[in-house]
């Protein structure tokens, strides 16, 4: 699973008319690392006096300033020098403490804070990592943005399961919570407003990315050629009859005065839009698509402090944010080609019922519509 987060910069509400009240106000997004590793701070469960010296030589090994290009040290704070050496401040706060999280930037995301579970993670292990996101306080008043994003996998229906939940902080205090879940793919959207009403909207769908792997799919690939064929058959006719059209009328554009004709031109030109959308979604996303059963973010499961330590310069965590990605991004194409199906659904309806007025009782329909029409004009 993993977990994102965007923050925001408190900032001075100098141009309020009632800044005497409140003079901090939400300001732009930051990268700057917040929060205290709960390992190194008192009062909280996690701490371990063990770890906790006077000299601060056990810290430094954990949070080691030296491992960075240019740390930042000496900086001035409320008429005071802090972060002296060797605590710099690209790693310590004010007080000397090491914060727990740290911005890591990650493609096609926002800048912001992610958190990993990984899944070798037992019960156990796993609450203690949420108690360590809690006591290192990962949610704030400054906490703008929280996704949540888990893949699941169905071996026996070869089925890819995505559920991302997206919790949006407002100013006013509200929490605006989407959830997107794509396997039997639910999505539903918590709205909590100011009235205290709460709004649910969900979609269920599939994801399959092993398309062609049985029997039954070898049937349905050749019904696919064949209707394929279909498609590009039609739509070269209709072009066909439009360059008719223009050398008998001098005019291409009077193949567009027929309303019929609109229709079946949009009709056909979703149709092969769907075709190309589809073997675009298999070659270039089902079939690319990959993903492993883990991958290797964190440099100890089971760490004495600085749970969030990335191993390899964080290259799992990047190779697994890929890979979530990826999957977004497949079932991103395919809802695109459902879509367009569903308009292009409607549209071959009505070239049905066009072609139902060759016979009295199956033109009644048309008929009906014909006369309300009239009727309304």
């Amino acid at each position: 699973m993993l977990i994102h987060q965007t923050r925001t910069n408190e900032t001075n509400c100098s141009d309020s008319k009632f800044n005497q009240i409140q003079q901090s106000c939400t300001g732009p997004t930051t990268i700057k690392p917040f929060g205290v590793d709960p390992v190194f701070k008192r009062g909280t469960t996690l701490y371990n006096p063990s770890l906790d010296d006077v000299n601060g030589t056990i810290v430094v090994k954990y949070y080691n300033c030296s491992q960075l290009q240019d740390p930042t040290y000496e900086i001035s704070f409320e008429n005071q020098s802090t972060n002296q050496a060797p605590y710099c401040a690209e790693l310590y706060n004010q007080q000397e403490l090491p914060y727990s999280f740290h911005y890591f930037p990650m493609e096609a995301k926002t800048d912001g804070f992610p958190v990993w579970f990984d899944i070798n993670l037992g019960e156990d292990n796993a609450m203690g990592w949420l108690e360590y996101l809690q006591q290192g306080l990962y949610l704030d008043v400054n906490t703008k943005k929280m996704t949540a994003e888990i893949v699941t996998y169905n071996a026996p229906l070869r089925i890819f399961g995505y559920f991302k939940v997206d919790f949006v902080f407002s100013e006013g205090g509200s929490i605006n919570l989407r959830v997107i879940e794509l396997q039997v793919a639910m999505l539903v959207d918590f709205v909590f407003s100011e009235g205290g009403s709460m709004y649910i909207k969900h979609v269920l769908q599939t994801v399959r990315v092993e398309l062609y792997n049985s029997a039954e799919d070898s049937l349905r690939l050749a019904l696919e050629i064949i209707l394929n064929i279909m498609i590009a058959s039609m739509f070269l006719l209709m072009i066909a009859d439009i360059v008719w059209t223009h050398k008998e009328k001098g005019n291409a554009l009077k193949w567009f005065t027929k309303g019929w004709n609109i229709v079946t031109f949009l009709s056909n030109s979703l149709l092969l839009s769907c075709m190309i959308i589809w073997w675009v979604f298999v070659y270039q996303y089902a079939e690319k698509f990959d993903m492993n059963l883990r991958y290797d973010v964190f440099a100890s499961l089971i760490p004495d402090a600085n749970y969030l330590a990335l191993t390899n310069n964080g290259e799992g965590l990047s190779q697994g944010w890929l890979a979530i990605n990826n999957l977004h991004s497949l079932v991103d194409m395919l809802n695109w080609y459902y879509f367009l199906n569903g308009i292009n659904i409607l549209l071959l309806i009505l070239r049905v019922l066009k072609h139902m007025d060759f016979q009295p009782r199956l033109g009644r329909a048309n008929g009906i519509m014909k006369l309300k029409l009239k009727m309304k004009m």
